[in-house]
């Protein structure tokens, strides 16, 4: 009796509805979970009924389980032809309510055992993973960029057909084989490509890889790809996912741009550092005495002429950066006096705005192996903007520090501060704070983004710390020479 309770107990748990019948289809067992899911009262179709009178039941008050297109006596026949059989039956039926139900028929000896579960929930989760499915191949098909995945060793396990195959490698080419195979180099022979690889194996995300590659018609093409590491539940990295875009077009728009706009520079520059020069003289009465109002003119002309100098020479050094061109003279300098040096060489910025330079020289005097007239580059740069943003009658304070294997410049000044929203930003092209005075202060906005470029080709790093209302120092990090 014990062992028929806990019998009892475990059937009326299972979350499957479960109904026994034996060779005469006369019902044995039957829980509670059965009636529930085939909404079956339990008085009338207990124990020791007929099964017969469960399938007519169901068939007529629930549009039955076997071929809805059928008559109710065809379904009711072909259901219990079935259960007479006793034969292995599976089966998945929606009701005319929408209901699912998931029926398993096994016999076993001479009892047949019959399980029922409502698989609604599972069938319409389903049902949208295929309508996301559908929707994602679809996308897929018709989107100009390439979506693929790859698995933990970087080579790819899936790419979508593109709309242009014939510009791009074929599918069938590229599974199984990595981004780099595909270019046909060794990623740890070129710069970008380690940097990349460097990244992937970090796990980290990346955005905007440029790289090139031949298309399926043999002409090389410029592609920009992003992606996203993928893990499992667990937390084990299986690889990525991203895009590609086919970009040659841009970059040769790019390309063509950056030509334009160095040639424009380098014969803007002759004619404009001529000017200057000739100003400069008039304005020491080389040629003679000139009335004072003229001497005015000659001024704010000398001014506006070297601030034309400074963006020419400012588009042309990122033209270099970009292109791979700018060039470094390295040598071994004492920094304490390169840095004293490169602040007397830029008083004139503090002159400018009413704001004093003060140096706090390293006690230990180093040095560092980096190209003087690019170090001073740097320096200009930062005293510059800590002048411009400073209140008139305030100091600009410069520090070097030795930490460790590396010297520390930082130049702190009293300003506005720099807006948080500004930080993912600052170091970028033609980008400028919009703090409280901004508009009162001139710029090309590239100042910021050549400092970075020449501190990362020194191999150090450069960061700042900002306070809105007190102030902001900018510091970069310069490795000490042995």
């Amino acid at each position: 009796m014990v062992e028929f309770d806990l019998l009892a107990t475990v059937l009326d748990g299972l979350d499957q509805g479960l109904v026994a019948y034996d060779r005469n289809l006369r019902i044995v067992a039957a829980n509670a979970r059965a009636y529930e899911i085939l909404e079956l009262p339990q008085d009338g179709f207990g124990v020791g009924t007929q099964f017969e009178e469960w399938i007519r039941y169901t068939a007529i008050h629930h549009g039955g389980y076997i071929d809805s297109g059928a008559t109710v006596e065809e379904r009711i026949d072909k259901r219990i032809n079935v259960a007479n059989n006793f034969i292995l039956f599976t089966s998945d039926n929606k009701r005319p309510d929408g209901k699912v139900i998931e029926i398993r028929g096994k016999p076993y000896k001479d009892i047949y055992i019959t399980t029922y579960t409502d698989i609604t929930a599972r069938k319409a989760t389903e049902e949208r993973l295929r309508d996301s499915e559908e929707r994602f191949r679809d996308m897929a098909a018709s989107a100009l960029d390439r979506f693929w995945e790859t698995d933990e060793n970087f080579r790819y396990t899936y790419l979508n057909e593109p709309v242009n195959p014939e510009l791009v490698p074929r599918t069938q080419d590229m599974l199984g084989r990595t981004r780099w195979e595909m270019v046909g180099i060794n990623p740890q022979e070129h710069l970008n490509w380690r940097a990349h690889l460097k990244t992937l194996e970090a796990r980290e995300p990346f955005r905007d890889f440029i790289y090139p590659m031949a298309g399926s018609d043999g002409k090389m093409r410029v592609f920009s790809t992003s992606g996203k590491p993928i893990f499992d539940l667990d937390g084990n990295f299986t690889g990525y996912r991203g895009t590609s875009t086919d970009v040659t077009r841009k970059e040769e728009l790019a390309r063509l741009k950056r030509e334009f706009i160095s040639t424009a520079s380098h014969e803007l520059r002759t004619p404009l550092t001529s000017i200057r020069g000739a100003l400069g003289l008039i304005a020491a009465n080389a040629v003679g005495e000139i009335p004072e109002t003229a001497s005015e003119l000659i001024s704010i002309a000398e001014r506006n002429c070297n601030r034309l100098l400074l963006l020419v020479n400012d588009i042309l050094d990122m033209d270099k950066i970009e292109s791979g061109a700018m060039a470094y003279h390295f040598e071994r300098l004492r920094l304490n006096e390169a840095i004293r040096k490169a602040i007397e060489a830029n008083r004139t910025y503090g002159d400018e705005f009413g704001v004093s330079f003060k140096l706090t020289p390293s006690p230990v005097d180093g040095w560092v192996e980096a190209d003087e007239e690019r170090l001073n580059q740097i320096i200009a740069n930062l005293l510059s903007n800590a002048a411009k943003f400073s209140p008139k009658g305030s100091s600009v304070d410069i520090l070097v520090e030795s930490l460790g294997t590396i010297f520390r410049i930082s130049v702190r000044d009293e300003g506005p501060g720099i807006p948080e929203e500004f930080r993912d930003q600052i170091f970028e092209k033609f980008t400028q704070a919009d703090g409280s005075n901004t508009k009162q202060v001139s710029g090309t906005g590239l100042g910021l983004s050549i400092t970075k470029s020449i501190v990362e080709g020194h191999g150090g790093t450069i960061d700042y710390e900002t306070e809105i209302g007190r102030g902001t120092t900018f510091f970069f990090d310069l490795p000490q020479a042995s």
